[in-house]
């Protein structure tokens, strides 16, 4: 189908209780819509449009798309995307930053691996994931011991498809892997959500590579843990009847509500330890 034979119309508003934009277009008068949370979203699906009717690529009368938009069936497992989000990722993080990418990606390969026969032990993966997958250079471009390139091959043929994390209840389902611990305990909630943030991320990378339309992990209500370890300007204030009254001022200008902080962020408990201490 020739360009000319396509029009998008402007992202517009649905008017339903929840906001909702929808993106229509027609192709030889035959007429398509797209429905979204956001107008960004929205405006950019619709820039993807009016690119590849520019371009001249031929859009699909039935589906409305044109070919580099139709997503492809399983095209992609979790864990060569995985590989693929670490190398543009990598380059440019900070060494704690990179830790905690490598950490994150392990645990969602983790929770997205299929039973296959000779799995390899649990701590085995994580060992290969860790220490030889998710760290630059990658597997791929440096020589492996036997048991380690055995263990990611099996990952790689047991890793789940990437699309999978479209489904709210596979979503959800990692969500919660990333509150365990290795025994089985729960996890504090700074480090799970560290892991949260590093999982949408590399998600909107994937819409970056037209895996998905958008998110699919930013619209699953999760309930998030309260940080410990904050400090309540009151009991801070409170404290400042102790031996270090000029510590306590200090600190009670850094947690008053409103006040100015250096980093922005709530004291934490070493903070007023190491204060005290001084």
């Amino acid at each position: 189908m020739k360009p000319l034979d396509v029009k998008v119309w402007g992202a517009r508003k649905r008017n339903t209780k929840k906001s909702s934009y929808d993106v229509r277009w027609t192709v030889a008068g035959n007429v398509f819509s797209e429905q979204f949370r956001t107008k960004g979203l929205a405006d950019h699906y619709r820039s993807k449009l009016l690119r590849a009717a520019h371009a001249g690529e031929e859009f699909n009368t039935e589906t409305g798309l044109p070919d580099s938009m139709v997503e492809k069936a399983a095209s992609m497992t979790w864990y060569a995307f995985a590989l693929k989000y670490l190398a543009m990722k990598w380059p440019h993080a900070a060494p704690n930053t990179r830790n905690g990418i490598n950490e994150a990606l392990t645990a969602v390969t983790m929770a997205l691996l299929d039973e296959r026969p000779g799995q390899p032990s649990e701590e085995l993966i994580r060992r290969a994931l860790r220490n030889w997958a998710f760290i630059l250079s990658g597997p791929d471009e440096r020589e492996l011991p036997t048991e380690i390139a055995n263990t990611l091959h099996w990952v790689a043929k047991a890793s789940r498809p990437l699309s999978d994390l479209g489904d709210a209840a596979i979503g959800r389902a990692v969500l919660d892997s990333l509150k365990l611990k290795l025994d089985g305990t729960a996890a504090a909630a700074e480090p799970v959500w560290r892991k949260r943030r590093t999982l949408v991320n590399a998600l909107h990378y994937a819409v970056d590579l037209g895996e998905f339309k958008e998110n699919p992990i930013t619209g699953i209500r999760w309930k998030k843990s309260k940080v410990a370890g904050e400090v309540d300007p009151r009991v801070v204030a409170e404290s400042c009847a102790g031996p270090f009254p000029a510590d306590c001022g200090l600190v009670r200008r850094w947690v008053r509500p409103g006040a100015w902080s250096p980093t922005r962020r709530p004291v934490r408990l070493h903070v007023l330890r190491r204060l005290a201490s001084g």
